[in-house]
């Protein structure tokens, strides 16, 4: 049975004794009213450190929280590519799709840019970084992806030694095939006005590469995913299905495994050999074990 995950503040590698007390109000309210743990029950704890911490309940009371320590091993659920995204700001419940979504397929580090046509012009970075911490949480990642402070575009360029490509609809399609060998890349996505002129030519100063994902407009957290997509996921059909429980740390309850990807779906199939679309989780999973 899959393990519940849940990152902590305190450091547990050098833990005494294997085991920790935790009083966080939060976490305390979640285990006892969500999850209805009780003593005895066992969850993975992480404290971003790259490792994870199979945990018993010893006690637990809406005082605190005594767990012991069980084993520590390292996560493994780690992309072997490291992606950085400049995400202009837009409308809040997109860019919360962008920090989950992206959360889930691997992201290191989000930076927000407050674009020229930007609609909103601030962001509640409290509220993010929880949404960071469940989207964690949820797909099983040992390290959280580091949120940055709002910044403009020009005050964003050289912050990263990265390879960098932009996004504009006026652009070459994109051709994933540019970067398989790339190990680290960062991209810049603007809001749903578009980069403004005076951004095009700071693009174009710095020598960016532009790219579209489709040959249509679409919304702007479209793009973002697709490219996610493309980046991490190096080919299009594989003769070798993986079952995804085989050392998975989702803990997956059905035995399915991904088959193929066509038109930029992955598809999965059970042991009854039923075909369905692969939720981005479990596509994540299957590129990061191959």
């Amino acid at each position: 049975m899959r393990l519940h995950n849940f990152f902590i503040e305190q450091k547990l590698k050098d833990t005494k004794g294997g085991e920790i007390v935790i009083a966080d109000p939060e976490k305390i309210h979640q285990w006892l009213h969500v999850f209805r743990f009780s003593a005895g029950d066992k969850v993975v704890l992480l404290d971003n450190s790259g490792f994870e911490f199979v945990s018993e309940f010893r006690e637990l009371s809406p005082l605190g929280a005594s767990l012991s320590i069980l084993e520590a091993k390292k996560n493994t659920n780690t992309p072997s590519k490291e992606l950085v995204l400049f995400q202009s700001l837009i409308k809040n419940d997109k860019f919360e799709w962008v920090l989950q979504k992206g959360t889930e397929l691997g992201v290191a580090r989000f930076t927000p840019i407050l674009a020229d046509h930007s609609e909103k012009k601030n962001l509640n970075l409290k509220r993010c970084k929880k949404i960071i911490v469940e989207a964690s949480e949820q797909c099983g990642r040992g390290n959280l992806p580091k949120l940055c402070e709002v910044t403009r575009l020009e005050e964003a360029f050289g912050h990263d030694d990265a390879r960098a490509v932009a996004f504009h609809l006026d652009a070459p399609r994109f051709d994933k095939r540019d970067f398989f060998d790339e190990k680290r890349l960062a991209v810049f996505i603007g809001p749903e006005g578009g980069w403004s002129e005076r951004e095009m030519s700071l693009f174009t100063e710095k020598t960016f590469p532009f790219f579209r994902s489709a040959p249509l407009s679409c919304a702007v957290k479209l793009p973002q995913s697709r490219f996610h997509r493309l980046f991490f996921y190096e080919e299009d059909v594989t003769k070798h299905p993986l079952p995804l429980e085989k050392g998975c740390p989702f803990g997956c309850r059905n035995r399915y495994f991904v088959f193929a990807r066509k038109s930029s779906t992955f598809w999965r199939r059970s042991e009854r050999s039923t075909y369905s679309a692969a939720t981005s989780r479990e596509a994540s999973l299957w590129c990061s074990n191959k």
